[in-house]
């Protein structure tokens, strides 16, 4: 069929695929032309995603649905600095008890994350209780990445170190809580867990009556 160029401003005669490569440019393509419909699934890879290139103001309501996106296709170097790429969270509800032994000891409240990229940090959010019923005894807990204690740099101990010391603070309840930004600088598996340390018996970690411990792990784009 011959290619007519129409009076109106149409073009008859062109088959599928009768255009160059390369002939369809940002400039030819209308605003708002290209929707969900017309991109294939797993059509949008990582390497067609700038860094830094996703934002909360790029994406209009309901753009970007699961199936025109490759899987792993945004990762954290694609997403804007501070943006939450993923959630992880560890619920707990028994009651652990610690005997003294000199050494830091888990609870069994503990979360795994693996960070999209390197840059990315993890915020880390931990909610429990401690009991005691030992005068004169000084104990507390901590977060670990892996083998590391990221507590204080002398004690070891994060904000819920508590110390009973004094002669007294027997049968003792006290809820704790602590929060902290990491930079594991990895995208390996990374295992966060709570750890506690007590100088005498009868440390108890989420010691309170029925109450639960939760432990959440956010990656935060870097």
């Amino acid at each position: 069929m011959a290619i007519v160029i129409n009076g109106s401003g149409t073009v008859t005669g062109l088959s599928v695929g009768g255009l160059p490569d390369g002939i369809v440019d940002e400039g030819t393509l209308a605003n708002s032309s290209v929707v969900t419909a017309k991109l294939n699934d797993d059509a949008v890879t990582n390497a067609k995603i700038a860094n830094d290139a996703i934002t909360e103001h790029e994406l209009a309501g309901g753009a970007v649905v699961t199936a025109a996106i490759n899987d792993d296709a945004v990762t954290g170097a694609k997403v804007a600095a501070g943006a939450v790429i993923q959630v992880v969270q560890a619920v707990q509800t028994s009651t652990t008890t610690i005997s003294t032994t000199g050494s830091w000891q888990a609870v069994g409240l503990e979360a795994a994350i693996t960070p999209s990229a390197t840059s990315s940090k993890i915020l880390i959010t931990v909610t429990g209780s401690q009991y005691n019923d030992t005068n004169d005894q000084t104990a507390g807990a901590t977060i670990f990445r892996d083998s590391t204690n990221l507590g204080h740099a002398s004690t070891g101990f994060m904000p819920t170190y508590i110390n009973w010391g004094n002669g007294g603070g027997d049968d003792l309840q006290v809820a704790c809580g602590v929060t902290y930004l990491d930079s594991p600088s990895t995208t390996s598996a990374t295992t966060y867990s709570v750890k506690a340390y007590t100088d005498k018996n009868n440390y108890r970690w989420n010691g309170i009556r029925d109450a639960k411990a939760v432990i959440v792990l956010m990656e935060i784009a870097g």
